[in-house]
């Protein structure tokens, strides 16, 4: 089993909660590439209300 490895990670619960929807995108986005709704959510695009929620759905996993 030499081919992975597992990181611990410590998670602030006070911190995450306060985050903005943007701020957890731009953070899951320095590890993933997203989903082309997050994107252009980052970067400002237009989203209707139905792309929003799926957007926010995304954020408040």
């Amino acid at each position: 089993m030499g081919n992975h490895q597992h990181a611990v990670s410590h998670i602030n619960i006070a911190e995450a909660h306060s985050l903005t929807d943007l701020e957890v995108c731009e953070r899951w986005h320095k590890v993933y590439k997203g989903t082309l709704l997050t994107q252009m959510f980052i970067k400002g695009g237009s989203l209707d209300e139905a792309q929003w929620l799926a957007v926010k759905e995304k954020v408040d996993l």
